[in-house]
Protein backbone atom coordinates (compact mmCIF):
# COMPACT_ATOMS: atom_id res chain seq x y z
CA UNK A 1 0.00 0.00 0.00
CA UNK A 2 1.72 3.16 1.10
CA UNK A 3 4.43 4.33 3.45
CA UNK A 4 5.22 7.53 5.36
CA UNK A 5 6.68 10.60 3.69
CA UNK A 6 9.52 13.06 4.22
CA UNK A 7 8.90 16.22 6.23
CA UNK A 8 10.39 19.34 7.56
CA UNK A 9 10.37 21.71 10.54
CA UNK A 10 12.29 24.10 12.67
CA UNK A 11 12.31 24.90 16.31
CA UNK A 12 14.85 26.35 18.64
CA UNK A 13 17.37 25.42 21.19
CA UNK A 14 19.14 27.36 23.89
CA UNK A 15 17.25 30.66 24.01
CA UNK A 16 13.59 29.91 24.22
CA UNK A 17 11.40 28.23 21.61
CA UNK A 18 12.26 30.98 19.18
CA UNK A 19 16.03 30.63 19.11
CA UNK A 20 16.62 28.66 15.91
CA UNK A 21 19.79 29.60 14.03
CA UNK A 22 19.54 28.84 10.32
CA UNK A 23 23.18 29.68 9.82
CA UNK A 24 24.01 26.41 11.54
CA UNK A 25 21.26 24.42 9.83
CA UNK A 26 22.01 21.64 7.41
CA UNK A 27 19.52 21.29 4.60
CA UNK A 28 18.50 17.69 4.61
CA UNK A 29 16.35 15.52 2.50
CA UNK A 30 15.20 11.91 2.82
CA UNK A 31 14.68 9.58 -0.09
CA UNK A 32 11.29 9.41 -1.78
CA UNK A 33 8.84 6.88 -0.40
CA UNK A 34 7.88 3.56 -1.88
CA UNK A 35 4.24 2.71 -2.49
CA UNK A 36 2.84 -0.79 -2.13
CA UNK A 37 -0.28 -2.40 -3.49
CA UNK A 38 -3.75 -1.74 -2.11
CA UNK A 39 -6.00 -4.74 -2.47
CA UNK A 40 -9.64 -4.39 -3.38
CA UNK A 41 -11.85 -6.64 -1.26
CA UNK A 42 -13.27 -8.50 -4.25
CA UNK A 43 -9.96 -9.20 -6.02
CA UNK A 44 -7.15 -11.57 -5.00
CA UNK A 45 -4.14 -9.64 -3.68
CA UNK A 46 -1.78 -10.91 -6.36
CA UNK A 47 -4.01 -9.41 -9.09
CA UNK A 48 -4.34 -5.96 -7.55
CA UNK A 49 -2.79 -2.97 -9.36
CA UNK A 50 0.00 -1.44 -7.30
CA UNK A 51 -0.46 1.83 -5.53
CA UNK A 52 -3.96 2.91 -6.61
CA UNK A 53 -6.88 3.56 -4.26
CA UNK A 54 -9.87 5.85 -3.80
CA UNK A 55 -11.35 7.83 -0.91
CA UNK A 56 -15.11 8.37 -1.09
CA UNK A 57 -16.89 11.14 0.81
CA UNK A 58 -17.75 14.83 0.66
CA UNK A 59 -14.86 16.80 -0.83
CA UNK A 60 -14.40 20.28 0.62
CA UNK A 61 -12.28 22.63 -1.51
CA UNK A 62 -11.38 26.29 -1.43
CA UNK A 63 -14.15 27.22 -3.84
CA UNK A 64 -16.65 24.38 -3.86
CA UNK A 65 -18.03 21.30 -2.10
CA UNK A 66 -18.79 18.02 -3.89
CA UNK A 67 -21.27 16.03 -1.82
CA UNK A 68 -20.66 12.50 -3.09
CA UNK A 69 -17.15 12.52 -4.47
CA UNK A 70 -14.11 10.39 -5.13
CA UNK A 71 -10.46 11.28 -4.58
CA UNK A 72 -8.38 8.84 -6.61
CA UNK A 73 -4.81 8.38 -5.35
CA UNK A 74 -2.05 7.00 -7.55
CA UNK A 75 1.26 6.57 -5.74
CA UNK A 76 2.13 9.73 -3.82
CA UNK A 77 -0.22 12.01 -5.77
CA UNK A 78 -3.84 12.70 -6.48
CA UNK A 79 -4.92 11.20 -9.78
CA UNK A 80 -8.36 12.82 -9.97
CA UNK A 81 -11.11 14.47 -7.92
CA UNK A 82 -14.74 14.52 -8.96
CA UNK A 83 -18.25 13.20 -8.47
CA UNK A 84 -18.40 9.59 -7.38
CA UNK A 85 -18.36 6.85 -9.96
CA UNK A 86 -17.18 3.28 -9.33
CA UNK A 87 -13.50 2.82 -10.21
CA UNK A 88 -12.13 0.01 -12.32
CA UNK A 89 -11.60 -3.49 -11.06
CA UNK A 90 -8.86 -3.96 -8.50
CA UNK A 91 -8.92 -0.36 -7.21
CA UNK A 92 -9.47 -0.21 -3.48
CA UNK A 93 -12.30 2.04 -2.30
CA UNK A 94 -12.27 3.45 1.23
CA UNK A 95 -15.70 4.73 2.27
CA UNK A 96 -15.15 7.62 4.69
CA UNK A 97 -18.76 8.82 5.23
CA UNK A 98 -17.05 12.10 6.19
CA UNK A 99 -15.62 15.35 4.91
CA UNK A 100 -12.42 15.12 2.83
CA UNK A 101 -10.09 18.14 2.97
CA UNK A 102 -6.59 19.01 1.87
CA UNK A 103 -4.18 18.27 4.72
CA UNK A 104 -3.60 21.25 7.02
CA UNK A 105 -0.33 23.19 6.69
CA UNK A 106 1.40 24.59 9.80
CA UNK A 107 4.05 27.21 8.96
CA UNK A 108 4.86 28.12 12.57
CA UNK A 109 5.76 25.62 15.23
CA UNK A 110 8.55 24.72 17.67
CA UNK A 111 8.18 20.99 17.66
CA UNK A 112 10.33 19.63 20.47
CA UNK A 113 8.76 22.06 22.96
CA UNK A 114 5.38 20.41 22.54
CA UNK A 115 6.15 17.73 25.12
CA UNK A 116 5.69 20.37 27.84
CA UNK A 117 2.34 21.07 29.49
CA UNK A 118 0.62 24.43 29.18
CA UNK A 119 2.44 27.29 30.85
CA UNK A 120 1.00 30.55 32.12
CA UNK A 121 3.11 33.39 33.41
CA UNK A 122 0.15 34.92 35.22
CA UNK A 123 0.84 38.17 33.38
CA UNK A 124 1.48 39.53 29.90
CA UNK A 125 4.68 40.99 28.45
CA UNK A 126 5.64 43.91 26.21
CA UNK A 127 7.67 41.66 23.88
CA UNK A 128 9.19 38.21 23.56
CA UNK A 129 12.57 39.31 24.93
CA UNK A 130 10.91 39.95 28.30
CA UNK A 131 9.30 36.55 28.84
CA UNK A 132 12.36 34.72 27.56
CA UNK A 133 14.28 36.19 30.51
CA UNK A 134 11.45 35.60 33.00
CA UNK A 135 12.66 33.27 35.79
CA UNK A 136 9.49 31.11 35.95
CA UNK A 137 9.72 30.51 32.18
CA UNK A 138 13.39 29.57 32.44
CA UNK A 139 12.60 27.09 35.20
CA UNK A 140 9.47 25.58 33.67
CA UNK A 141 10.45 25.39 30.00
CA UNK A 142 13.79 26.73 28.82
CA UNK A 143 16.12 24.87 31.18
CA UNK A 144 14.26 21.53 31.00
CA UNK A 145 14.17 21.75 27.20
CA UNK A 146 17.91 22.45 27.01
CA UNK A 147 18.75 19.62 29.37
CA UNK A 148 16.57 17.12 27.53
CA UNK A 149 18.15 18.04 24.20
CA UNK A 150 21.62 17.74 25.70
CA UNK A 151 20.71 14.31 27.09
CA UNK A 152 19.62 13.04 23.66
CA UNK A 153 15.83 13.10 24.02
CA UNK A 154 15.28 15.20 20.90
CA UNK A 155 14.19 12.33 18.65
CA UNK A 156 11.59 11.12 21.14
CA UNK A 157 10.40 14.70 21.72
CA UNK A 158 9.98 15.19 17.97
CA UNK A 159 8.17 11.88 17.60
CA UNK A 160 5.69 12.77 20.33
CA UNK A 161 5.10 16.23 18.89
CA UNK A 162 4.61 14.78 15.44
CA UNK A 163 1.70 12.70 16.72
CA UNK A 164 0.28 15.88 18.27
CA UNK A 165 0.46 17.52 14.84
CA UNK A 166 -1.31 14.58 13.18
CA UNK A 167 -4.00 14.64 15.87
CA UNK A 168 -4.57 18.27 14.84
CA UNK A 169 -4.98 17.41 11.16
CA UNK A 170 -1.54 18.61 10.02
CA UNK A 171 0.20 16.98 7.06
CA UNK A 172 2.95 19.61 6.47
CA UNK A 173 4.80 21.88 8.87
CA UNK A 174 7.87 23.92 9.72
CA UNK A 175 9.25 23.58 13.21
CA UNK A 176 11.93 20.92 13.81
CA UNK A 177 15.48 22.18 14.31
CA UNK A 178 18.13 19.61 13.31
CA UNK A 179 20.15 20.83 16.29
CA UNK A 180 17.44 19.49 18.60
CA UNK A 181 18.19 15.95 17.44
CA UNK A 182 21.19 13.91 18.58
CA UNK A 183 24.29 14.80 16.60
CA UNK A 184 24.49 13.01 13.29
CA UNK A 185 20.92 11.66 13.37
CA UNK A 186 18.97 14.39 11.57
CA UNK A 187 19.46 12.78 8.17
CA UNK A 188 18.05 9.48 9.44
CA UNK A 189 15.02 10.90 11.26
CA UNK A 190 11.94 9.20 9.78
CA UNK A 191 8.93 11.45 9.79
CA UNK A 192 5.25 10.89 9.23
CA UNK A 193 4.49 14.57 8.63
CA UNK A 194 5.95 16.52 5.70
CA UNK A 195 8.70 18.86 6.94
CA UNK A 196 8.61 21.55 4.30
CA UNK A 197 11.74 23.45 5.34
CA UNK A 198 13.93 20.49 6.27
CA UNK A 199 12.96 17.66 3.97
CA UNK A 200 9.83 18.25 1.97
CA UNK A 201 9.99 15.20 -0.30
CA UNK A 202 9.34 17.51 -3.26
CA UNK A 203 12.84 17.31 -4.70
CA UNK A 204 15.45 14.64 -5.52
CA UNK A 205 17.72 13.55 -2.66
CA UNK A 206 20.43 16.13 -2.05
CA UNK A 207 18.59 18.96 -3.81
CA UNK A 208 18.24 22.15 -1.76
CA UNK A 209 14.91 22.96 -0.14
CA UNK A 210 13.12 26.15 -1.14
CA UNK A 211 11.65 27.15 2.26
CA UNK A 212 13.75 28.64 5.07
CA UNK A 213 12.66 29.46 8.61
CA UNK A 214 14.27 32.10 10.82
CA UNK A 215 13.34 32.84 14.40
CA UNK A 216 15.61 35.82 15.08
CA UNK A 217 16.07 37.38 11.63
CA UNK A 218 17.49 40.63 13.00
CA UNK A 219 20.35 38.70 14.60
CA UNK A 220 21.46 37.09 11.33
CA UNK A 221 25.05 37.68 10.29
CA UNK A 222 25.24 39.74 7.11
CA UNK A 223 26.53 36.90 4.89
CA UNK A 224 23.42 34.86 5.70
CA UNK A 225 21.13 37.84 5.14
CA UNK A 226 22.87 38.49 1.81
CA UNK A 227 22.41 34.85 0.85
CA UNK A 228 18.68 35.08 1.54
CA UNK A 229 18.38 38.33 -0.43
CA UNK A 230 20.09 36.74 -3.42
CA UNK A 231 18.13 33.49 -3.28
CA UNK A 232 14.78 35.26 -2.88
CA UNK A 233 15.57 37.57 -5.79
CA UNK A 234 16.58 34.77 -8.15
CA UNK A 235 13.74 32.52 -6.88
CA UNK A 236 16.10 29.81 -5.70
CA UNK A 237 14.39 30.35 -2.34
CA UNK A 238 10.60 30.45 -2.62
CA UNK A 239 9.79 31.32 0.99
CA UNK A 240 11.52 32.82 4.03
CA UNK A 241 9.42 32.54 7.20
CA UNK A 242 10.58 34.90 9.93
CA UNK A 243 9.41 35.92 13.41
CA UNK A 244 8.86 39.66 13.67
CA UNK A 245 6.94 42.24 15.66
CA UNK A 246 6.21 39.79 18.46
CA UNK A 247 5.03 41.99 21.30
CA UNK A 248 2.45 44.52 22.31
CA UNK A 249 1.05 46.72 19.51
CA UNK A 250 2.47 49.73 21.40
CA UNK A 251 5.87 48.23 22.26
CA UNK A 252 8.54 50.41 20.66
CA UNK A 253 11.11 47.62 20.30
CA UNK A 254 8.63 45.33 18.54
CA UNK A 255 7.41 48.12 16.26
CA UNK A 256 10.97 49.00 15.31
CA UNK A 257 11.77 45.46 14.15
CA UNK A 258 9.90 46.04 10.90
CA UNK A 259 12.01 49.12 10.14
CA UNK A 260 15.21 47.18 10.86
CA UNK A 261 14.15 44.33 8.59
CA UNK A 262 13.45 46.85 5.83
CA UNK A 263 16.84 48.50 6.35
CA UNK A 264 18.48 45.10 5.91
CA UNK A 265 16.81 44.71 2.53
CA UNK A 266 14.68 41.73 3.54
CA UNK A 267 11.24 43.03 2.67
CA UNK A 268 11.15 40.91 -0.47
CA UNK A 269 8.55 38.78 -2.25
CA UNK A 270 8.53 35.33 -0.68
CA UNK A 271 9.00 36.61 2.87
CA UNK A 272 6.26 35.93 5.43
CA UNK A 273 6.19 37.53 8.86
CA UNK A 274 5.24 35.33 11.81
CA UNK A 275 3.20 36.99 14.61
CA UNK A 276 3.27 40.66 13.49
CA UNK A 277 1.39 41.76 16.61
CA UNK A 278 3.15 45.14 16.52
CA UNK A 279 2.40 45.81 12.85
CA UNK A 280 -0.12 48.44 11.79
CA UNK A 281 -2.12 49.37 8.73
CA UNK A 282 0.74 51.19 6.95
CA UNK A 283 3.00 48.15 7.31
CA UNK A 284 0.28 45.79 6.09
CA UNK A 285 -0.33 47.94 3.02
CA UNK A 286 3.39 47.94 2.24
CA UNK A 287 3.54 44.18 2.79
CA UNK A 288 0.73 43.65 0.30
CA UNK A 289 2.47 45.79 -2.30
CA UNK A 290 5.69 43.80 -1.86
CA UNK A 291 4.09 40.34 -1.81
CA UNK A 292 4.86 39.65 1.87
CA UNK A 293 2.57 37.36 3.86
CA UNK A 294 1.49 37.10 7.50
CA UNK A 295 1.36 33.99 9.69
CA UNK A 296 -1.13 34.48 12.52
CA UNK A 297 -0.93 32.68 15.90
CA UNK A 298 -3.69 34.33 17.95
CA UNK A 299 -3.85 32.10 21.01
CA UNK A 300 -0.18 32.43 21.94
CA UNK A 301 -0.33 36.16 21.19
CA UNK A 302 -3.15 36.71 23.67
CA UNK A 303 -1.51 34.49 26.29
CA UNK A 304 1.82 36.31 26.15
CA UNK A 305 0.98 39.87 25.05
CA UNK A 306 -2.71 40.33 25.75
CA UNK A 307 -3.30 41.18 22.09
CA UNK A 308 -2.91 39.74 18.63
CA UNK A 309 -2.14 41.12 15.19
CA UNK A 310 -4.56 43.66 13.71
CA UNK A 311 -5.83 40.90 11.48
CA UNK A 312 -8.73 42.99 10.20
CA UNK A 313 -6.31 45.61 8.92
CA UNK A 314 -4.14 42.92 7.34
CA UNK A 315 -7.16 41.43 5.58
CA UNK A 316 -8.37 44.85 4.45
CA UNK A 317 -4.94 45.58 3.00
CA UNK A 318 -5.05 42.34 1.00
CA UNK A 319 -2.22 40.54 2.80
CA UNK A 320 -2.15 36.76 2.35
CA UNK A 321 -2.73 35.28 5.83
CA UNK A 322 -2.03 31.79 7.17
CA UNK A 323 -2.87 30.51 10.64
CA UNK A 324 -0.57 28.38 12.81
CA UNK A 325 -0.51 27.20 16.46
CA UNK A 326 3.05 28.30 17.50
CA UNK A 327 3.66 25.73 20.28
CA UNK A 328 1.71 23.86 22.94
CA UNK A 329 2.83 25.72 26.10
CA UNK A 330 1.03 28.96 25.23
CA UNK A 331 -0.54 28.27 21.83
CA UNK A 332 -2.65 25.34 20.67
CA UNK A 333 -1.79 21.64 20.64
CA UNK A 334 -2.44 21.54 16.90
CA UNK A 335 -3.85 23.43 13.97
CA UNK A 336 -7.43 22.26 14.56
CA UNK A 337 -7.22 23.76 18.04
CA UNK A 338 -5.91 27.05 16.65
CA UNK A 339 -8.66 27.15 14.03
CA UNK A 340 -11.29 26.66 16.73
CA UNK A 341 -9.69 29.41 18.84
CA UNK A 342 -9.63 31.76 15.84
CA UNK A 343 -13.23 30.95 14.95
CA UNK A 344 -14.34 31.75 18.49
CA UNK A 345 -12.36 35.01 18.49
CA UNK A 346 -13.75 35.88 15.06
CA UNK A 347 -17.35 35.36 16.18
CA UNK A 348 -16.79 37.70 19.13
CA UNK A 349 -15.75 40.63 16.94
CA UNK A 350 -18.32 43.39 16.30
CA UNK A 351 -17.76 42.81 12.58
CA UNK A 352 -16.17 39.38 12.11
CA UNK A 353 -13.38 39.71 9.53
CA UNK A 354 -13.64 36.11 8.32
CA UNK A 355 -16.19 33.49 7.42
CA UNK A 356 -15.64 29.76 7.85
CA UNK A 357 -14.40 29.37 4.28
CA UNK A 358 -11.75 32.06 4.77
CA UNK A 359 -10.45 30.31 7.90
CA UNK A 360 -10.33 27.03 5.97
CA UNK A 361 -8.15 28.70 3.32
CA UNK A 362 -5.86 30.09 6.02
CA UNK A 363 -4.98 26.52 7.03
CA UNK A 364 -4.71 25.04 3.52
CA UNK A 365 -4.32 27.00 0.28
CA UNK A 366 -2.93 30.21 1.80
CA UNK A 367 -0.02 28.62 3.71
CA UNK A 368 0.73 26.54 0.60
CA UNK A 369 0.95 29.78 -1.37
CA UNK A 370 3.17 31.45 1.25
CA UNK A 371 5.48 28.42 1.18
CA UNK A 372 5.72 28.61 -2.61
CA UNK A 373 4.25 25.11 -2.70
CA UNK A 374 0.71 25.68 -3.97
CA UNK A 375 1.63 23.66 -7.07
CA UNK A 376 2.30 20.70 -4.76
CA UNK A 377 0.05 20.83 -1.67
CA UNK A 378 -2.81 22.81 -0.16
CA UNK A 379 -5.66 21.63 -2.38
CA UNK A 380 -7.41 18.50 -3.61
CA UNK A 381 -6.42 18.63 -7.24
CA UNK A 382 -5.04 16.20 -9.79
CA UNK A 383 -1.24 16.21 -9.86
CA UNK A 384 -0.79 17.51 -6.30
CA UNK A 385 0.56 15.35 -3.50
CA UNK A 386 -2.10 13.28 -1.77
CA UNK A 387 -1.92 15.06 1.60
CA UNK A 388 -5.44 14.60 2.92
CA UNK A 389 -7.49 15.06 6.09
CA UNK A 390 -10.80 13.25 6.69
CA UNK A 391 -13.13 14.52 9.42
CA UNK A 392 -16.37 13.18 10.84
CA UNK A 393 -19.48 15.06 9.74
CA UNK A 394 -19.96 16.76 13.11
CA UNK A 395 -21.71 19.70 11.38
CA UNK A 396 -23.65 19.84 8.12
CA UNK A 397 -21.41 22.54 6.60
CA UNK A 398 -17.92 21.34 5.65
CA UNK A 399 -16.17 24.64 6.38
CA UNK A 400 -17.78 25.05 9.79
CA UNK A 401 -17.04 21.39 10.57
CA UNK A 402 -13.31 22.05 10.05
CA UNK A 403 -13.15 25.34 11.94
CA UNK A 404 -14.92 23.89 14.98
CA UNK A 405 -13.50 20.36 14.88
CA UNK A 406 -11.88 18.52 17.76
CA UNK A 407 -9.10 15.93 17.47
CA UNK A 408 -11.70 13.23 18.17
CA UNK A 409 -13.27 14.15 14.81
CA UNK A 410 -10.10 13.25 12.87
CA UNK A 411 -10.95 10.04 11.05
CA UNK A 412 -7.92 9.76 8.76
CA UNK A 413 -4.71 11.59 7.82
CA UNK A 414 -2.89 10.76 4.59
CA UNK A 415 0.58 12.08 3.66
CA UNK A 416 2.03 11.51 0.18
CA UNK A 417 -0.65 8.97 -0.55
CA UNK A 418 -0.01 7.00 2.63
CA UNK A 419 -2.44 6.72 5.51
CA UNK A 420 -0.49 7.51 8.70
CA UNK A 421 -3.12 8.26 11.38
CA UNK A 422 -6.81 7.85 12.09
CA UNK A 423 -9.63 5.77 13.49
CA UNK A 424 -8.62 2.14 13.64
CA UNK A 425 -11.13 0.70 11.18
CA UNK A 426 -10.69 3.43 8.59
CA UNK A 427 -6.91 3.46 8.96
CA UNK A 428 -6.68 -0.29 8.40
CA UNK A 429 -9.04 -0.07 5.45
CA UNK A 430 -6.85 2.62 3.91
CA UNK A 431 -3.59 0.81 4.65
CA UNK A 432 -4.07 -2.85 5.51
CA UNK A 433 -0.46 -3.78 4.80
CA UNK A 434 1.05 -2.04 7.83
CA UNK A 435 1.30 -2.49 11.59
CA UNK A 436 -0.86 0.10 13.33
CA UNK A 437 -0.23 1.23 16.91
CA UNK A 438 -3.29 2.04 19.03
CA UNK A 439 -2.94 5.22 21.11
CA UNK A 440 -5.27 7.28 23.27
CA UNK A 441 -5.90 10.87 22.12
CA UNK A 442 -8.01 12.51 24.78
CA UNK A 443 -11.16 10.42 25.05
CA UNK A 444 -10.71 8.88 21.60
CA UNK A 445 -8.74 5.82 20.51
CA UNK A 446 -6.67 6.38 17.37
CA UNK A 447 -4.11 4.42 15.37
CA UNK A 448 -0.71 5.54 14.08
CA UNK A 449 1.48 3.96 11.40
CA UNK A 450 4.88 4.59 12.95
CA UNK A 451 7.97 4.01 10.83
CA UNK A 452 9.86 0.94 12.00
CA UNK A 453 11.70 1.65 15.23
CA UNK A 454 14.53 0.06 17.14
CA UNK A 455 13.59 -2.01 20.22
CA UNK A 456 12.62 0.34 23.02
CA UNK A 457 11.58 3.13 20.65
CA UNK A 458 7.94 2.08 20.36
CA UNK A 459 5.19 4.46 21.50
CA UNK A 460 4.86 3.04 25.02
CA UNK A 461 8.60 3.29 25.69
CA UNK A 462 8.79 6.74 24.10
CA UNK A 463 6.04 8.25 26.24
CA UNK A 464 7.25 6.53 29.42
CA UNK A 465 10.82 7.76 28.91
CA UNK A 466 9.71 11.31 28.18
CA UNK A 467 7.40 11.46 31.19
CA UNK A 468 10.04 10.01 33.50
CA UNK A 469 12.65 12.54 32.40
CA UNK A 470 10.22 15.45 32.57
CA UNK A 471 9.24 14.37 36.08
CA UNK A 472 12.87 14.54 37.21
CA UNK A 473 12.92 18.11 35.87
CA UNK A 474 9.83 19.14 37.80
CA UNK A 475 7.36 18.79 34.94
CA UNK A 476 5.36 16.08 33.21
CA UNK A 477 4.51 14.99 29.68
CA UNK A 478 1.71 17.06 28.25
CA UNK A 479 -1.38 15.27 26.96
CA UNK A 480 -1.68 14.96 23.18
CA UNK A 481 -4.77 17.17 23.32
CA UNK A 482 -6.21 19.38 26.02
Amino acid sequence: MIRASPVRRIGSAGFGPEAADLASMTRLCLAALTCLAVAAPQVPANEVPVDHWVLRGTVVGADSVIEDAAVSIQGQKIESVGPWSPPGAGVRVVETHGFIYPGLIDLHNHLTWNVFPRWSAGRTFPNRYEWQQFAPYLMALDTPHRLMIEQGYGTRMAKYAEVKALAGGVTSLAGLHPGDLPKGTASSYHQMVRMIDLCSGFYPPGAPETVAYQVFPLFMVEPLAAKYRTELTNHQLKALLIHLGEGSPVDAASINEYRILKARGLLLPGVSLIHGVALHRAQFEEMRSLGIGLIWSPRSNFELYGATADIGAAKAAGVTIAIAPDWSPTGSDGLLGELKYAATWNAAQPTPPFDDRALFRMATSEPARLAGADDKIGALKAGLYADILVLARARPDGYAALDHASPADVNLVVVSGQAVYGDDALAKAARPDTAWTRIQVGSAAKSVAFPSAAPGDDWAHTTAALDAELTTLGSHLSPLVE
